[in-house]
């Protein structure tokens, strides 16, 4: 190593302490209970992380657990899909960094405590696919801690919404029940990659032990949705029609197709009412 190499070592390493001992003295210095000066060590913090020299710290070891939380829901509300802020700077990159992983508190028996709304959950609300699969990937990616968050939406609901059926698939490995119901809205994940057209995932979720009769509060069965007009607009082929029917079938599983909704409408009713011929042929 060249003189100016060691040189420069020396300086990062040294930069690095400086930095260290500044984010110290932000954590030490903020009053947790105050809305005012938590918002004010966010925007110090985030300055601080953007001009990051040196080795990245173990954040475990300056901020608790929920604190950490508290500074990732932070920096979510203010990314955009791609992961940036408005100045091109994420909070969540610098904690990638320096390796942290979320590790769920533990009860007295040793079980983790799942009710807590997460930035998983808030990113999930506000559809930041980019942050999703990130977080899923390098910080949340204990698929045996399914939290749930104050409304009962849990990280399994939101990969289901949103499609993502590499960690669907590691979420049942882990025992998940494929029909683990939201209680806000009785929808099933089934509900919710048909609804927002996932289809890959939903017959993941089939062959998993789903239960294609499921009904949420409004009566709405799985069948319901793929009758919807715009779920058929959507899938402009009936492939996926036949690939359902096929799988019902040859699971000798038996499909309420005149399960009334709560304004008194079967599944068919909405494929007439919605003139979609080929459904009606590939359900009957």
């Amino acid at each position: 190593m060249s003189n100016n190499e060691e040189n420069d070592a020396e300086q990062i390493e040294l930069l690095g302490k400086v930095n260290l001992e500044k984010l110290k003295g932000l954590r030490e210095k903020v009053n947790w209970e105050s809305e005012e000066e938590r918002r004010e060590f966010f925007k110090e913090l985030g300055s601080l992380v953007k001009n990051w020299k040196g080795p990245y710290p173990d954040l475990r070891k300056i901020f608790r657990p929920e604190e950490i939380d508290w500074i990732l829901s932070e920096d979510v509300r203010n990314l955009d899909d791609v992961g940036f802020t408005l100045d091109r700077v994420s909070i969540m990159t610098f904690v990638i960094n320096c390796g942290y992983r979320d590790e769920p508190e533990l009860d007295k028996d040793g079980k983790p405590l799942l009710r807590r709304t997460t930035p998983l959950h808030i990113a999930g609300r506000l559809s930041l696919t980019y942050v999703l699969s990130v977080y899923f990937a390098r910080i949340y990616d204990r698929f045996d801690a399914n939290y749930i968050d104050d409304v009962g939406c849990t990280h399994f609901h939101v990969v289901c919404t949103h499609g993502y059926i590499d960690f669907v698939e590691r979420f049942l490995e882990s025992g998940q029940d494929p029909n683990l119901v939201l209680e806000s809205t009785g929808e099933s994940p089934l509900h919710m990659a048909l609804k927002w057209g996932h289809n890959d995932v939903a017959m993941l979720l089939l062959k998993k032990g789903a239960n294609v009769n499921l009904a949420n509060r409004d009566g709405v069965t799985p069948l319901h949705l793929i009758s919807d007009r715009d779920f058929y607009y959507e899938n402009d082929d009936n492939t996926f029609f036949k690939e359902f029917f096929k799988f019902i079938k040859d699971q000798h599983q038996t499909i309420q197709i005149e399960a009334k909704d709560k304004w008194g409408r079967a599944p068919l009713e909405w494929a007439v009412t919605s003139f979609m011929p080929d459904l009606v042929d590939v359900s009957i």
